[in-house]
């Protein structure tokens, strides 16, 4: 409300030098000039724009400026908190079981964040380098009802573990080649077919 009611008197007073300045030239411009006159009334537009400008300055610089750096780097507007920063807190302090905790706990409360089981495939495989609890983890969570976009990431994922991280073909291969077949035509199935190709070079390559 007091942004409005500023604006407002910029306004006015912008109109206000307008007008001045109108009337300032037509009075320079008749045959009799009244130098005085004129002289006021150009002595008023300065005088009104600069107060125009100066409340113009004052009023709206620093709140603009907030703005653009709000709209950059948010540092005094309310952030809508990460839902997992509680278990971000234990992974930047290297306590990755805790962190694990946190993540199950976030896909017990909401089953479609799939990206809760991502994050705990990530820690066991990456951080703790012990990838057969991960893969235990994607394996009971796609038995729950998922949606066929979810089980194909989760499935995804547990590739990842079967191949990157154990590497057992014959299972990452199954998994595979069922993406094929449930999902035909789209971007997964055409993932799969695509992985399952490296598998297949790879294995073929190194016996």
């Amino acid at each position: 409300m007091q942004f409005l009611s500023r604006l407002v008197v910029v306004l006015a007073l912008g109109w206000l030098a307008l007008n001045l300045f109108g009337q300032a030239r037509v009075a320079s411009a008749q045959e009799e000039v009244d130098g005085v006159r004129v002289m006021m009334l150009f002595g008023g537009v300065v005088l009104v724009g600069a107060l125009a400008g100066g409340l113009a300055v004052v009023s709206f610089l620093p709140e603009l400026g907030d703005r653009i750096g709000n709209f950059f780097f948010n540092p005094s507007d309310r952030v809508e908190e990460n839902p997992h920063s509680k278990a971000l807190g234990y992974v930047a302090r290297g306590e990755y079981q805790a962190a694990i905790a946190e993540y199950q706990r976030y896909w017990q409360e909401d089953p479609s964040d799939t990206l809760a089981l991502s994050e705990i495939t990530h820690l066991y495989c990456d951080k703790l380098h012990d990838p057969e609890p991960a893969a235990e983890v994607l394996e009971n969570a796609l038995n729950h009802d998922l949606s066929p976009s979810d089980a194909a990431f989760l499935s995804s994922r547990l590739v990842d573990v079967y191949w990157n991280h154990m590497r057992d073909g014959n299972r990452a291969r199954m998994l595979l080649q069922q993406i094929v077949d449930t999902l035909p035509g789209t971007k997964h199935a055409a993932n799969a077919n695509h992985r399952l190709q490296e598998i297949e070079r790879y294995e073929l390559a190194h016996g």
